[in-house]
């Protein structure tokens, strides 16, 4: 459930606990949709859940996209909703890992497409190890991957994961380049004198944007009334 302020300034309360209520319509997917721009999200109910007692990843490689798909849907009929984890990642990203972070070990040959999939699970260690185990051999007999690698410890894990969050690079290669006309002249002296990221700007820049949606949101109906359907008011 939420509790949202909307831009007339009313306060919509949906905080329930009910996973499906059919009492009326169901706005909470709504909000959450449109990101801020129907209203600000001011309290919600969540379900908590125990931690896991087991954890267990691994690392499949696949020859095709659509392998991929096929190997969800037998990881979701094995493992139900203890999958808590799914992603895939393609040849040229992890290409790109291994040149820049030559530290981080990759287990499985070059392939064009490599899944990284984890298991959480709160039965015994030992059943929930075998089921996670048998899903990559069930995979290799029907054909969805080529080989796969099953961490067996907690830091072989951790290094499967920096895997796929190496693929965003480091946050220290990013710079700031700023020009303010587009010639040929400025863009060259733009790259030349590289700055630093600033976080600050970064946050306005977002603020900004949810300051021209709420804005439209109220404004554009005006505009709509007054001038012509279809205006919009989101960069005033």
């Amino acid at each position: 459930g939420l509790e949202v302020v909307t831009p007339q300034g009313e306060v919509w309360s949906g905080l329930k606990g009910l996973r499906k209520d059919n009492t009326g319509y169901d706005l909470r997917d709504l909000f959450i949709g449109s990101e801020g721009t129907l209203g600000l999200i001011t309290a919600a109910t969540l379900k908590l859940y125990p931690l896991p007692t087991v954890v267990t990843t691994a690392l499949a490689s696949l020859d095709w996209l659509d392998s991929a798909v096929a190997f969800l849907g037998l990881a979701q009929a094995r493992l139900g909703a203890s999958l808590t984890g799914f992603e895939v990642m393609n040849g040229f990203s992890l290409e790109l890992v291994r040149r820049h972070f030559p530290q981080l070990a990759q287990p499985l040959p070059r392939a064009g497409w490599t899944v990284l999939l984890e298991q959480s699970d709160n039965e015994g260690e030992a059943q929930a190890t075998q089921r996670f185990e048998s899903l990559p051999e069930a995979a290799l007999e029907r054909g969805l991957i080529t080989d796969a690698a099953v961490a067996a410890s907690l830091e072989q894990a951790r290094t499967l994961w920096h895997l796929r969050e190496a693929i965003g690079g480091d946050d220290s290669r990013y710079k700031r380049v700023v020009f303010n006309e587009i010639t040929e002249k400025a863009i060259k002296e733009a790259f030349s004198k590289p700055g630093e990221l600033d976080i600050n700007r970064v946050n306005a820049q977002q603020a900004r944007r949810f300051l021209d949606r709420v804005v439209g949101y109220m404004v554009s109906p005006l505009l709509w009334a007054k001038i012509a359907r279809g205006l919009s008011a989101g960069r005033v």
